[in-house]
C-alpha cells in the first residue's frame, strides 16, 4: 500500500470530485457545498491537502486563512473528511503535521481546528488526547508537541 500526504494541483482535480462525491455520500454533504469548497477558486493564501492511499483520495483537509476571526495570520483547519473505509489511518494526525509546517513557512502565527460540537469523530479524538492506550501503536501522535496544544 502506497500512501502520500500532499497539497491539492489542478492534478489532483478528478479524483478530488470523485472523493467529494463519496464523502458527501457518506454525510459530508454541507461540509462540502459549492459555496463552501470550489476547487476552480480556492483562496491563494490557503491550502487543500490529500491523503492518498494506492492513487486514491481518501481525505481532504483544507488549511484555511482565518476570514472569520479578522485574524489573517490565523489559518484554520476545516473541511475536513475521511472516507470511512479508511478511518484509523491518522490521516488527520499526518496532514496536521504538514499544514502546521505549511503554515509557519508561510508566516502564520495560530493554526486551530474547527468542527461541528455533535461531530462525535472529532469529539472523540479530542477525549482520547487524555485516555489513549499507552500499548497502542499509534499512540505518539497523542504526544506530539502540536496535538498537545489543541484545546476543545
Amino acid at each position: 500500500m502506497s500512501e502520500i500526504i500532499t497539497q491539492y494541483t489542478d492534478n489532483w482535480y478528478g479524483k478530488v470530485l470523485k472523493f467529494l462525491n463519496l464523502a458527501r455520500h457518506e454525510g459530508s454533504a454541507n461540509t462540502f457545498r459549492s459555496d463552501k469548497l470550489d476547487l476552480k477558486n480556492l483562496d491563494s493564501k490557503s491550502s487543500l491537502w490529500l491523503s492518498v492511499v494506492d492513487d486514491e483520495v481518501v481525505s481532504i483537509s483544507y488549511a484555511e486563512r482565518s476570514l472569520i476571526t479578522g485574524t489573517p495570520e490565523s489559518i484554520r483547519k476545516c473541511r475536513y473528511h475521511i472516507l470511512k473505509d479508511y478511518r484509523h489511518g491518522m490521516f488527520g494526525f499526518k496532514m496536521m503535521k504538514k499544514q502546521i509546517e505549511w503554515a509557519r513557512q508561510k508566516g502564520f502565527k495560530h493554526y486551530y481546528w474547527t468542527h461541528d460540537v455533535k461531530d462525535t469523530a472529532i469529539n472523540q479524538l479530542f477525549q482520547h488526547k487524555k485516555t489513549y492506550g499507552l500499548g497502542n501503536k499509534n499512540n505518539q501522535w497523542f504526544k506530539d508537541p502540536d496535538f498537545v496544544k489543541l484545546k476543545l
